[in-house]
Formats: structure tokens, sequence, C-alpha cells
């Protein structure tokens, strides 16, 4: 799988992001994401073709099938993050015109704020499983590494940290700690955390320097 530079990840990321889009699209019908998918992938897209295109020394560790398998489900969570995301958005506009009265022509093709609400759950789980999994066969990958290559570096404190995160989002929502407006914002922040923390933290990291 062509995951073994930072551009390739974005695009990776942005055809799997335009995929959940679709399923999600032939489940739900929910034509009002195609204009928030579409600038996402776009952007992601352009952003692209100015990064370099090779990468020493990610190629050894993508050797192994569970690296890759490592690497595709952590880029397919990224994605669903970012979609959840992007509905946690539109459900924050869509409530907040609600409460003023003054919708406008765009929101009010948006969604109804319960299923848009019930989509960005969903979404943050499967993304949450998604990346759960990631980080089992990336250890697994680890351990499989002769003991002097072995690494513990910043890559892993930061993906714990980010399934910590995600895991008190899901039980918050789950267990209404949190206003629905809350958890929104929160999805919004992690996933923007997430993934603009990315290039910086693989450029300190031991196995994932892009």
């Amino acid at each position: 799988c062509p995951v073994g530079t930072l551009a390739e990840v974005i695009t990776f990321m942005s055809w799997s992001l335009a995929g959940t889009y679709l399923i999600l699209n032939l489940v739900y019908r929910s034509n009002a994401l195609a204009c928030y998918a579409i600038t996402t992938t776009t952007f992601f897209q352009t952003l692209t073709l100015f990064l370099p295109r090779s990468s020493p020394g990610v190629e050894k560790w993508l050797s192994s099938s569970w690296a890759t398998i490592h690497a595709v489900l952590s880029v397919l969570a990224y994605a669903a993050f970012c979609l959840a995301a992007l509905l946690a958005v539109m459900y924050l506009l869509k409530e907040r015109q609600l409460k003023t009265h003054h919708l406008t022509s765009g929101t009010m093709t948006y969604p109804a704020v319960t299923n848009l609400e019930l989509w960005m759950g969903r979404l943050v789980f499967a993304g949450f499983v998604l990346f759960t999994v990631g980080v089992i066969t990336g250890f697994i990958r680890l351990e499989n590494l002769p003991p002097a290559e072995r690494q513990y570096d910043y890559k892993i404190c930061w993906a714990v940290t980010v399934w910590i995160a995600f895991l008190a989002l899901i039980l918050a929502h789950r267990f209404h700690w949190l206003r629905r407006r809350n958890a929104a914002w929160l999805c919004v922040i992690f996933t923007a955390l997430t993934i603009l923390s990315f290039w910086g933290i693989n450029s300190i990291s031991t196995y994932h320097k892009f």
C-alpha cells in the first residue's frame, strides 16, 4: 500500500475520506455533506503537491505485513475522524442557527441535528476501532524487530494520547457526561490537533520520519 511518504499518506487519507463519505451517502442519502467532503479532499490533495516524494528509512519499516496493516488502518481511522469532525461542524452551525431562528439556505439542506449527532458518534466509534487495531498491529511489528533495532519513541506516546482522548470522548458522549454541543466541539478539536500534529510528531519519530 502506498503510504511510505507524507504525501502518500495524505493522498490515501483523502481517498479514504471520500470513500467513507460515499458509503455514508449510500446509507443515509446525505448530499449536503458532499461540499464539505470535496473541499477537504481537494485541500489535502493540493497540499501533497508541495511535499517531498521520498522518505528514506520508512520503506524498511513497511517491509512487514504487520506494518502495512498498521499504516493502512491508522490512515483509515484518521479519515473517519476527519469526516466525523465535518459532521460536527455541520451540527454546530445548524444547532446555533436553530437557536437564533436564522437558518440560511445552506444549513437548511443539512440533515436534522439528531442525525448529524448520530452519524458523528458512529464515525468516531468506527475510527476509534480502526485506530485501536492499528495501534495493536504497530506494537506487534515493533516487537518483531530485533532487540537492537527496537525503540519506543514519541510517536507511541502521541498515539496513546490520541487513543485516550477519543476513548474519553466516546464514553462522555455515550453516557451523556457532556452536552451535545461540547461533544461536537471536542470532536473538532481532537481531530484538528491529531491531523495538525501528525507531521511534527513524525519528524521526531524513529520509524515514521517523513
